[in-house]
């Protein structure tokens, strides 16, 4: 019985994560932006829909436009502490954070649980959703009470691949998102789960990465690249807004949490991801099941099943979208059966 759970929850993820990728009503790339300076330093980029700013009727729109307000005031907060080399946190950029130094990385440890690491839900509202009315796909069928890693997490809701589980399944986690707009709108979504608005590194080491902002394909990306002279396109961002953010290794937020077994991880940050995944412990860390987009992957998706091929996993499906909303490898690992066999 609980091996079909086990199963049937993998089958779960997989419907969950086929149908975040739904196109909404409005193209990911209708917006409107402009930058503002903060103190004269701080350049971000507010980010309204259109219907925010082209509205006819303000009534009808006065919600919207307040909740985007609340949201560019939320992202001004966020760089102001946790992007550019800020003084309200400590930056961590070198090779010495490590187990092997017991005092620093206590240290270490607790400064991330303190400063990098968030748990804003408040039990006492519901969800702040743009689209509420989504209903459980289960059956009541599915294992409960999981635990999550979502990295690419975007602003909590759309297309997001573990908000069903966290709403009808009782499962918690992480959401890991490094750009700031993004992270803001984010924190209004009163997701029951711990946020960061860091990126996963892809050295085995903590980082400070130069990050480019592009609403829902943002990545790491040095502003003087040598393709930033491309245009931008829906699936692939070139030039823009580059901030400096923070990345921890996968491993050292598990550890920040004390979490040992991560039952589903997803992981799209638009080409980076096998770098991140061979950054992964994998004999410290028990991952069951992983989503990993591959359609920028460097030598695309062969040699990313090679490589989880070698530390036990095995393709469970693989999600494709002839509109390039998906890309993706779903892998369970081979023990993953075992562990969940029953007598």
């Amino acid at each position: 019985m609980t091996l079909l759970l086990g199963i049937v929850s993998i089958i779960l993820i997989q419907q969950f994560f086929f149908a975040s990728y739904l196109p909404l009503n409005q193209t990911k790339h209708d917006t409107y932006s402009k930058e503002l300076y903060r103190d004269g330093r701080t350049k971000i980029i507010e980010t309204c829909d259109n219907i925010l700013v082209n509205t006819v009727n303000f009534k009808k729109e006065k919600e919207k436009v307040i909740i985007c307000s609340n949201i560019v005031f939320t992202a001004v907060a966020a760089l102001s502490r946790w992007y550019n080399f800020t003084d309200d946190v400590i930056w961590y950029n070198d090779k010495v954070q490590s187990p092997s130094n017991p005092r620093n990385w206590q240290r270490y440890m607790m400064d991330i649980r303190r400063n990098w690491i968030l748990w804003k839900y408040n039990p006492n509202y519901s969800y702040n959703l743009e689209n509420p009315e989504i209903e459980d796909p289960s059956m009541g069928q599915a294992s409960k009470n999981g635990f999550f890693v979502e990295c690419g997490a975007y602003d909590g809701e759309t297309r997001s691949n573990t908000l069903v589980l966290e709403r009808f399944l009782d499962w918690s986690g992480l959401l890991i998102e490094a750009d700031p707009l993004n992270f803001s709108k984010m924190l209004q979504k009163n997701r029951k789960a711990y946020l960061t608005p860091t990126c996963l590194a892809i050295e085995p080491y903590p980082s400070v990465n130069s990050f480019l902002m592009a609403n829902n394909v943002g990545r790491l990306h040095e502003p003087n690249a040598s393709d930033s002279h491309l245009p931008n396109s829906p699936d692939v961002a070139h030039s823009g807004i580059h901030v400096s953010v923070q990345c921890f290794p996968f491993i050292h937020l598990m550890y920040a949490l004390n979490v040992t077994t991560v039952n589903y991880f997803s992981l799209d940050i638009e080409g980076h991801e096998l770098k991140v995944l061979k950054t992964i412990p994998f004999d410290m860390i028990n991952i069951e099941t992983l989503s990993v987009e591959f359609s920028h992957v460097e030598n695309g998706k062969k040699e990313l099943i090679d490589f989880m091929e070698s530390k036990g996993y095995y393709v469970y499906s693989l999600v494709v979208r002839s509109d390039n909303l998906a890309h993706d490898v779903i892998f369970v690992k081979y023990d993953y059966e075992k562990t969940n066999l029953v007598e």
